[in-house]
C-alpha cells in the first residue's frame, strides 16, 4: 500500500482503486464467506475419488491436461458439473486444476505417496527436482481463473508434508472481476493461459500479465513457512542470493544453462563494506564424496538427486570455483553454500534477499525471483521473454552482457566423472570464467549491462 509519486506530482496509492472497488461491489465479509465455501467444497471434492476423477491431470508428462480441460466447450463443462455437485453457487463460473501427483500410475505408486502425505516422517528429500517446471501448471490455471474473472479452486491433497511448497500455495482464491458468462469467462482463460503451444508456461507471451501475481505468490507464501518454522534463525538472509543449476543440466553439458562471468556476478556483491553471499544449489558434497571413493576403487558412480547420469563433483568444482573467485573479488564478502536447504528455504532466499537475488538459468529459481525485491535473470534461451516480463515487473533486471556461458562451452560434459578431481575441474572452469587480472587485484571489475534495472549500489543498500 505505500504510495508513489507520478509525474505531475500526485501522490498515487497503488492499491486505492481496488478497495474502493470491493467497498463498492461487496464487502470483505462477502469475499471470505465465498473462500470458505470455496475451500469447503475443495476439501469435499479430495475426500471423494469419483468426484476427483472429474478433473484430468497428468504425472511425468510434457503435456498440460489442465489446459486440454478448458479447450472446448465440452471438456470446460466437467468444471460446472462438478461445481453443481458440490454445491457452488453458479453465479460465476469455477475453474478447478487438479494436482500431477494425484495421477500417478499403478497402486503401489499411489500408496506410497499417500504414505509421504500422511507421514511425516517420511516426507520427501530437501531439494526440488523439476519442481521448477511443474509448479508452472498451478501458476498457468491461476492465470487461466484470473484472466476469465473467475474464481480458482486448487485440488490439491488435504494431507500434504509440512514443507511441500504446494502445501503453502494458494488453494482457493476469489476473482473480484465482474461475473461474465462461462463461455465468455473460459475462452478469455484459455487464451491467456495456454496459446502458446509451449509446454512450460514462462515461455508463453499471454501468461506474462501474470507473471508479478506469481512471483508475489511465492514470496508470500514462503513468509508465512519461513514464520512458522523461525527460519533462518538467528542468522539474517544473505543480502545477495545466487541460484546455481547443477544436476543433470551440468553434467549432460547443457547448451541453455550455464554460468556467469564470476567477474560479473562479483558486480552485484557489495565492495565497500561487508557483506553475505548465498550460493543455493542442489546437495552435491556427499554424492561428490562418494563417487570419487568409488571411483577409485572402480566402483559404479552414484546418481545425484537431480536425476545426473553422473555423479556430482562438476557441481562440486563449479561452487568451489566462483567460492574462491569471490574470495578473490570481493574481500570483504562472506560467502556461504546452501546444498542441502528446503526448496521453501531456498525459494525464502531467493525471494527476500535484501541487495540482489540471482536467476542464471533455472526455472527453478524464476519463480521466488520473479517476486524477489532485486531480482535479476541471466539473459538466454531458457528465458526467450525475459525483456517482457522485465516490462510488467519493475523489480526485474535482465543481464544483456556479459552473456550466458553454456555448460556445453565450458565443457563440463568432458570432466563429468569423478576420476576427474575437483581440483582439476575447478581450474578448468576458472579458466573460462575468471576475469583477466582478478588472481592478483580484488579491485578487477567487469562491466555488466542490465535492462530495467541496475546494478545494486556499491554498499548494498538500496
Amino acid at each position: 500500500c505505500a504510495e508513489t509519486q507520478a509525474g505531475n506530482g500526485t501522490i498515487v496509492n497503488p492499491l486505492s482503486w481496488q478497495l474502493k472497488y470491493v467497498n463498492e461491489t461487496e464487502t470483505l465479509r462477502d469475499v471470505a464467506a465465498r473462500l470458505a465455501t470455496l475451500d469447503a467444497a475443495r476439501r469435499r471434492i479430495m475426500g471423494s475419488n469419483s468426484l476427483r476423477s472429474q478433473i484430468p491431470c497428468n504425472f511425468g508428462q510434457v503435456k498440460n491436461a489442465f489446459c486440454d480441460s478448458v479447450r472446448t466447450p465440452a471438456a470446460r463443462a466437467a468444471h460446472a458439473v462438478l461445481a453443481r455437485k458440490v454445491e457452488l453457487a453458479l453465479d460465476r463460473p469455477v475453474v478447478f486444476y487438479r494436482h500431477e501427483g494425484d495421477c500417478v500410475r499403478g497402486r503401489r505408486r499411489l500408496q506410497g505417496r499417500r504414505r509421504l502425505l500422511d507421514d511425516n516422517t517420511e516426507c520427501p528429500g530437501s531439494f526440488g527436482g523439476s519442481i521448477g517446471n511443474h509448479v508452472g501448471n498451478y501458476f498457468r490455471a491461476r492465470a487461466c481463473a484470473r484472466m476469465g474473472g473467475m474464481d480458482f479452486v486448487f485440488l490439491r491433497f488435504l494431507h500434504a508434508c509440512p514443507h511441500e511448497p504446494y502445501a503453502w500455495l494458494p488453494a482457493v482464491v476469489a476473482t473480484s472481476a465482474a461475473a461474465q458468462p462461462e463461455a465468455t469467462a473460459f475462452a478469455h482463460g484459455y487464451t491467456a493461459a495456454c496459446t502458446n503451444g509451449q509446454p512450460w508456461i514462462h515461455m508463453s507471451p499471454s501468461w506474462i500479465p501474470a507473471a508479478r501475481q506469481g512471483g508475489l505468490d511465492i514470496r508470500r507464501m514462503t513468509a508465512a513457512w519461513a514464520e512458522r518454522e523461525g527460519f533462518p534463525g538467528d542468522a539474517p538472509l544473505d543480502d545477495v542470493a545466487i541460484h546455481l543449476r547443477c544436476g543433470d543440466a551440468l553434467t549432460q553439458a547443457h547448451g541453455q544453462y550455464g554460468l556467469l562471468h564470476f567477474g560479473a556476478l562479483a558486480e552485484f556483491v557489495p565492495r565497500t563494506r561487508p557483506s553475505t553471499v548465498g550460493l543455493i544449489s542442489e546437495p552435491y558434497k556427499s554424492f561428490c564424496a562418494e563417487g570419487e571413493t568409488k571411483a577409485r576403487a572402480g566402483l559404479p558412480e552414484k546418481r545425484s538427486e537431480h536425476s545426473a547420469r553422473w555423479c556430482s563433483c562438476p557441481c562440486a568444482a563449479v561452487v568451489d570455483a566462483l567460492v574462491d573467485a569471490l574470495k578473490v573479488l570481493r574481500p570483504l564478502a562472506t560467502v556461504t553454500v546452501h546444498e542441502r536447504d528446503l526448496v521453501m528455504a531456498s525459494w525464502h532466499r531467493l525471494a527476500n534477499a535484501p541487495t540482489a537475488s540471482i536467476c542464471i538459468s533455472s526455472t527453478f529459481c524464476m519463480w521466488p525471483v520473479l517476486g524477489a525485491r532485486h531480482g535479476y535473470f541471466v539473459q538466454g534461451s531458457l528465458f526467450p521473454r525475459a525483456d517482457e516480463i522485465s516490462d510488467k515487473i519493475p523489480t526485474l533486471g535482465i543481464i544483456k552482457s556479459p552473456g550466458l556461458v553454456s555448460y556445453h562451452t565450458i565443457g563440463t560434459k568432458n570432466l563429468k566423472r569423478c576420476g576427474t578431481s575437483v581440483a582439476t575441474m575447478r581450474r578448468a572452469i576458472a579458466q573460462r570464467l575468471m576475469p583477466k587480472g582478478a588472481q592478483l587485484s580484488a579491485n578487477a571489475t567487469q562491466a555488466v549491462t542490465i535492462r530495467g534495472a541496475s546494478l545494486p549500489p556499491a554498499d548494498g543498500v538500496w
